[in-house]
């Protein structure tokens, strides 16, 4: 293979492979990326009116920024993290929208509710190795240690049908724990994070002179644990009957609470990272899949290494509808996607800037 295509399927890897050349680098990296399906990332993050697209099942953001050196195949980093992940139904997020809209619900219409969700504010250090078996298969593995600083983990689900301005009737659950009580309002003790880790995994094969494969996993092996962290687990049901001596019936909306605090396990899902390329000369078109949950992006990709130096990729996501392009020339890259120019209206927002010297 030529040094170009070998240039090429390096900037094609999803995890940065050292130069054999190469014994010393520095780098950094800060990533800000997020998505909301069919609606606007800044307008669910702020919870400002609007148009909402109800047909919406998931949302998710991960936002990292890092600084690190390495050795050889070696490398160490201090980073810091923020992510949330939402799985929720449509009607969820109707309510919200309505509510947030401040309209009225739709009356004798019966919501399903379901709402999950993971959030984490972090920072740590990052220990990875990344060997090469062979001239054609890399490999990466990296395990990190976080110091927790927010934690929301939990779920909310049943149903609810209005039948009037100030009847209602259905059942809803909630469980979850938290560091603070962004649905009731509770004013509880902040928990402290005992320890916590997670485990990075990756490889890159070139399998053919023509076709690349590279696969990477995020948080494939996680966990946070949480001292004294607060939960809230409570039960509203609006259709509670009693009967009394004389054969009256009454019914009495019920609700009720457990607050407490005790120890709590959080995991983050996996994210997956996957791309299939097919390289000619100097070009490449691919194909990248990224999941987490039940959530699938798929891109379409052309890039070109222009010479030993600049690198350049145009992608597109059918799904959403979104352009991407990065440059990457001289140690510096930089990457942007979006499906709109605006950023307040836009559903998929990645923006990925970086620089690397090696010596």
């Amino acid at each position: 293979m030529s040094l170009t295509a070998t240039l090429l399927a390096s900037n094609l890897s999803l995890y940065p492979i050292p130069h054999q050349d190469k014994e010393w680098q520095v780098f950094s990296n800060v990533v800000a990326s997020g998505y909301v399906e069919d609606n606007s990332v800044y307008q669910l993050v702020k919870g400002n009116k609007g148009k909402y697209d109800y047909g919406s099942e998931y949302a998710y953001t991960f936002n990292q920024a890092e600084l690190g050196v390495g050795y050889q195949d070696i490398s160490l980093a201090i980073f810091s993290r923020y992510e949330w992940y939402l799985d929720y139904s449509s009607d969820t997020l109707k309510v919200h929208a309505q509510t947030t809209n401040r309209e009225d619900l739709d009356k004798n219409n019966n919501y399903n509710i379901y709402l999950e969700a993971n959030h984490l504010i972090s920072e740590g250090i990052k220990l990875a190795y990344s060997p090469s078996i062979t001239d054609n298969f890399h490999t990466h593995f990296a395990v990190s240690y976080l110091n927790a600083k927010e934690l929301m983990d939990g779920k909310l689900w049943g149903d609810f049908t209005q039948r009037s301005q100030k009847n209602y009737q259905g059942q809803l659950y909630l469980d979850y724990s938290f560091t603070e009580d962004e649905l009731l309002g509770y004013d509880m003790r902040a928990p402290k994070s005992d320890y916590a880790y997670t485990t990075d995994f990756g490889f890159t094969w070139l399998f053919h002179e023509q076709g690349l494969f590279s696969f990477y996993a995020q948080d494939v092996y996680s966990r946070i644990s949480w001292v004294d962290a607060p939960y809230n687990r409570a039960e509203a049901n609006s259709a509670r009957v009693d009967t009394d001596d004389n054969g009256f019936d009454s019914v009495r909306p019920a609700a009720k609470a457990i607050l407490g605090y005790q120890d709590h396990i959080q995991t983050l899902p996996t994210k997956y990272h996957t791309r299939l390329a097919y390289i000619v000369d100097d070009q490449s078109i691919s194909t990248k899949l990224f999941s987490v949950g039940d959530l699938y992006l798929v891109d379409v990709e052309w890039s070109r290494q222009w010479n030993q130096r600049v690198y350049t990729e145009i992608s597109y996501t059918p799904q959403t509808q979104s352009w991407g392009a990065k440059l990457a020339s001289h140690g510096i890259h930089l990457a942007v996607k979006a499906d709109n120019t605006d950023y307040q209206q836009a559903s998929v927002i990645n923006v990925a800037i970086g620089y690397t010297y090696q010596w």
